[in-house]
């Protein structure tokens, strides 16, 4: 991640920055729970992290 921290005017100023979790698209397993279906099975669920997810923001300060 990175940040840039500029000026806009005499009492204002922002910054910048951009972000990307899961660069390397890895799975993780952020939960796990458990179901009994229609014809009395254990079924599990499991779910997954967000595989590469690039971020920004812009923040104002005045």
């Amino acid at each position: 991640s990175a940040i840039y921290n500029f000026k806009l005017g005499k009492k204002t100023r922002a910054n910048l920055g951009l972000s990307v979790w899961n660069l390397f698209d890895t799975k993780n397993d952020i939960n796990i729970f458990y179901r009994i279906t229609t014809l009395g099975e254990v079924e599990a669920i499991i779910q997954n992290s967000l595989g590469i997810t690039p971020n920004a923001t812009f923040r104002v300060y005045f």
